[in-house]
């Protein structure tokens, strides 16, 4: 199994992408808080607390990108997707003119 969209830098994280809203491009690739389904954490009382989409409804998206607000995140449950096969190129010290055709 895999998650539908992952940050494309390897010292990036998860949770880190979904409270800041971040790593996504439109609408068929949404960020990555789209595919959350629950969060458990601890609140600043030191409450284990758990939202989920099925319990909280339409507020569960306010919980989303509460950068770091809503205490320390423990865990997220996740929609998955079938396994995917990827890869990734990284080409160095590639000249302009190589970039440009007339």
């Amino acid at each position: 199994m895999a998650l539908k969209q992952v940050p494309s830098l390897p010292h990036l994280n998860i949770v880190g992408s979904v409270v800041t809203g971040t790593h996504g491009s439109g609408y068929n690739n949404q960020t990555i808080a789209s595919y959350v389904r629950a969060i458990s954490f601890v609140d600043a009382n030191g409450n284990v607390k758990k939202i989920s989409k099925e319990a909280d409804g339409k507020n569960f998206d306010k919980f989303l990108h509460s950068f770091g607000t809503l205490g320390v995140v423990y865990e997220m449950t996740m929609e998955i997707t079938d396994e995917f096969w990827m890869q990734k190129c990284i080409y160095e010290d590639v000249k302009w003119d190589g970039l440009v055709s007339d």
